[in-house]
């Protein structure tokens, strides 16, 4: 059984590094090691003794303490970042200098041309070849791109010290996102969204919820192939400071043994993503390495216009056949009509975004919270199809108490002077019935409209007959272009 000292650190040379001595029993994957003996790259001895290869894959790591051991050079110059170094060794049977059984122990070393980055301590018990080899391995960062070597000098009291395995693996330790479901198309454009790609996104790229609405497949990807106990932290944080904390979520993903896991969200959710890699192996406490992490955006795509136009139709619209002519209003812009998501193009700062309206309006239905007392949900702010149904129950209440209470208040004042109200009123040359008219008007609100006590309604009795009076955005009149026009395509 092999096991490993406090670690011994010291003063950062040149390299601002840290490290923490590791040892695992269960390596795997496939790493790419460096070619034994081959130009910059292999062992040298670093006291002028001479090299011996073993034919089991193992260079002697000389007989003697107080040897200066042997070094490894890696050719080229790393990049900043945090790494893995992956050795094995497998131990002999040593004798002190009386003759007794003696552990072998020996020291490992980072450095570069200008010195020693760090210093850790291995304690390795005596093991019989015919028991295998021991595998080992350690962190460090990197602040700056360096070029470094590795150096294992025997320091224990035996009088052989052990054999280490001829080819040490080194990794950069990184993690990378991939979006499964990236819809393709014009960006800002629902119509072009036809197909979905595998993409990678890089930090500070964009991921999309797609249009259909689906949220963006997230898959992250530990590009490190000795390593296989990790853990990772997923922070979600709104774009849109009007709705606080209400979209934050934080996740972890604990001691995971396969090198990718899915991060999808069980919602669609957008935001700024930021992962974090919290723990690569659990024999030892590595959190005050500056671990990889990688921060994008997810962001959303509208829906093509068409399918909009059907869903609410088989939806809201039954009960209420002028809500689609609402949502026209509500989220019309240059290049789409429904638009879940800003679409304005060529501005990474504005586009798909959740599309919000003053003072609390969101999505294609631009539902009001602080209207209904509550607050708007994650969903309705980024899966358009919620966002659409929520359209029910507001239109529902305008259309059934808030009719009744703000006519009874004009009835009220009134009083003898009151005549009934006709059926249908003629607006913008569509004729429309005098409820649903004052419905509309009422989704968006009474202000501005003649006011019976506490209560805005828009109708007025002048010279004896009942006159339209619209809000202070014009809304119903609005509205009723677009019905009279039979299309989405207006100008106002």
């Amino acid at each position: 059984m092999t096991t490993i000292s406090n670690p011994n650190l010291l003063p950062p040379v040149s390299v601002s590094a840290t490290q923490r001595m590791q040892h695992n029993n269960a390596f795997g994957g496939n790493a790419v090691s460096i070619t034994y003996g081959v130009g910059n790259n292999g062992w040298t001895s670093v006291s002028g003794s001479e090299i011996e290869v073993w034919g089991q894959g193992y260079v002697d790591l000389l007989a003697r303490r107080g040897s200066t051991g042997l070094k490894y050079t890696f050719s080229g110059t790393l990049e900043a970042g945090v790494y893995y170094l992956k050795w094995s060794a497998r131990g002999r049977w040593a004798e002190d200098t009386t003759g007794n059984p003696a552990e072998n122990e020996y020291n490992v070393q980072i450095a570069d041309s200008s010195g020693i980055v760090n210093l850790g301590v291995f304690e390795a018990n005596v093991i019989e070849p015919s028991e295998g080899a021991e595998n080992f391995g350690m962190f460090f960062e990197l602040s700056e791109p360096r070029a470094i070597s590795i150096a294992f000098i025997p320091t224990g009291t035996g009088t052989r010290g052990p054999l280490v395995g001829i080819d040490p693996v080194l990794e950069k330790v990184e993690i990378e996102v991939v979006q499964t479901n990236y819809p393709e198309g014009i960006v800002g454009n629902s119509d072009n969204e036809t197909s979905y790609s595998e993409r990678i996104i890089a930090d500070g790229e964009i991921a999309w919820i797609t249009g259909q609405p689906e949220a963006a497949n997230l898959v992250a990807r530990l590009k490190c192939s000795s390593l296989k106990n990790w853990s990772l932290s997923l922070s979600i944080r709104s774009e849109r400071r009007e709705r606080n904390t209400t979209d934050d979520r934080d996740k972890r993903f604990e001691n995971l043994e396969v090198s990718s896991v899915d991060i999808t969200t069980e919602e669609c959710i957008g935001g700024k993503f930021t992962l974090t890699v919290t723990n690569l192996v659990s024999q030892e406490d590595v959190s005050f390495l500056v671990f990889p992490k990688i921060e994008f955006k997810v962001r959303g795509r509208n829906p093509m216009d068409s399918v909009v136009r059907a869903y609410i139709d088989e939806t809201v619209g039954n009960e209420f056949p002028y809500a689609w002519a609402i949502a026209v209003k509500e989220t019309l812009a240059s290049n789409t009509i429904y638009n879940q998501f800003n679409s304005r193009e060529g501005n990474n700062n504005y586009l798909g975004k959740p599309n919000y309206g003053s003072p609390d309006g969101w999505g294609i239905s631009q539902i009001d919270g602080r209207g209904q007392g509550r607050t708007i949900t994650t969903a309705e702010v980024y899966n358009w199809q919620v966002n659409i149904a929520s359209m029910l129950p507001v239109l529902r209440s305008k259309k059934g108490e808030e009719f009744s209470l703000r006519k009874n208040a004009a009835k009220s004042f009134y009083g003898n002077a009151w005549i009934e109200m006709p059926e249908t009123y003629e607006l913008n040359g569509y004729v429309i019935n005098v409820i649903d008219l004052t419905t509309i008007v009422l989704y968006n609100g009474a202000g501005g409209c003649p006011l019976y006590g506490s209560y805005g309604f828009p109708w007025k009795i002048e010279n004896g007959v009942w006159v339209f009076k619209d809000n202070q955005t014009g809304y119903g009149a609005k509205v009723c272009k677009i019905l009279s026009a039979g299309t989405t395509a207006y100008d106002e």
